[in-house]
Formats: C-alpha cells, sequence, structure tokens
C-alpha cells in the first residue's frame, strides 16, 4: 500500500527530467522546502501529483497519444504510465484527456500564450497551485 512518502517519490521529477526541462528543475528548486507540508495535507499530495503529470500531458500530446487514466490494453512500464496508474489508484481519480488534465491543474489557453511570451513564470504557477 502506497504512502504519501511513496507518492512525493513517484511525482518528483528525476534529475534527467529536471536537466531536460529547466522550468521543472525550477519548480523543484521551489517546492522542495515543501515537501514534508505537502506529505501531511491530502489536497496538496494530490495537486503535487497532477503537478508531476505535467511532462506525461507533455509528452503524450507531443506523441499524439491520448493522455488518460483509462487503459484499454496492458501500457507499457514507462514512468509516465506509472505515474497515471498510480495517480488513479491512490487518489481513486480518472483523467479523461488532456483537456480534462488541463482544467484540473487550472491551466488555460490564455496561460499557454502568457508562458510563451513570458509574461508568465510556468515554475512559480505550478508551485502556487499546489501550496495555495
Amino acid at each position: 500500500m502506497l504512502i504519501p512518502k511513496d507518492i512525493v517519490e513517484i511525482f518528483s521529477y528525476s534529475l534527467e527530467e529536471q536537466a531536460n526541462f529547466p522550468y521543472i528543475r525550477r519548480y523543484m528548486y521551489l517546492i522542495k522546502d515543501k515537501l514534508p507540508e505537502i506529505e501531511k495535507d491530502r489536497e496538496k499530495l494530490r495537486k503535487f501529483a497532477l503537478v508531476g503529470l505535467f511532462l506525461t500531458y507533455r509528452a503524450f500530446n507531443h506523441s499524439g497519444q491520448p493522455m488518460t487514466t483509462e487503459f484499454d490494453y496492458n501500457p507499457p512500464d514507462t514512468i509516465y504510465n506509472k505515474r497515471l496508474i498510480t495517480f488513479k489508484e491512490y487518489f481513486g481519480e480518472t483523467i479523461t484527456d488532456v483537456e480534462h488534465y488541463l482544467s484540473m491543474i487550472n491551466y488555460t489557453f490564455f496561460d499557454f500564450i502568457l508562458m510563451i511570451l513570458r509574461l508568465k513564470n510556468i515554475s512559480k504557477k505550478l508551485y502556487r497551485f499546489v501550496i495555495l
């Protein structure tokens, strides 16, 4: 049975992920001191897990595959699928598609535009989503 510490470990970004995506490295830097607090608060833990799916969203979106927790087959053993399966099993929630996921993290098309224009910082947005 999974405990909150396991959830933090599964949904924390690896050093490789952080090296490839500087905004993920900044997010992990901002959030690291809050991890004990996150482990004790189920809603913050849920939000942390949702943000931990952000690169999963990017990977599925890039490959054209549907991002969902509802697999019709035995999914390949990847960190992305592990995170999706763990999210559903631990929190009892499903993610139906990319739009559903983005709505769960309050990420809008307007946010996307502001981040492209560098008028909004994605690392801080993800951090605030978890903590507030």
